[in-house]
C-alpha cells in the first residue's frame, strides 16, 4: 500500500505542477477511496495476527509473543496508510 501512496503523491506533484487541479482533484478522491482498501487489509491482518504463527511453524512458547506482535503490526497498518495517502493531499 505504500508503493499507491508514493504513486499517489507523484501523480499530485505532476498534475499540481503543471497547473491540471481539476485531474489532481480527482487523483485525491481516488486515493482516499483506495484508502478503504487498507481498511480491509488491517482487519483482514488483525484476523490473520492470531492463526499466523501457527502457520509459520513458531514452537509454543513464541505463539503468544508472536501474536501480539503480528496485532500490533496490523494496527499500526491503517495510520501509516493514512499518513502517506494524506501527505500529498495538503498541496492543494
Amino acid at each position: 500500500m505504500n508503493a499507491f501512496a508514493i504513486g499517489f503523491a507523484v501523480l499530485m506533484a505532476r498534475n499540481l505542477g503543471s497547473g491540471k487541479t481539476d485531474r489532481a482533484r480527482l487523483i485525491t478522491r481516488q486515493a482516499i477511496l483506495s484508502s478503504l482498501f487498507g481498511i480491509f487489509l488491517t482487519f483482514i491482518f488483525l484476523i490473520i495476527a492470531r492463526q499466523l504463527p501457527s502457520w509459520i511453524g513458531a514452537e509454543a512458547s513464541v505463539k503468544p509473543l508472536a501474536q501480539q506482535y503480528f496485532h500490533y503490526i496490523a494496527l499500526g497498518y491503517f495510520p501509516n496508510l493514512l499518513m502517506i495517502l494524506i501527505s500529498p493531499q495538503w498541496r492543494l
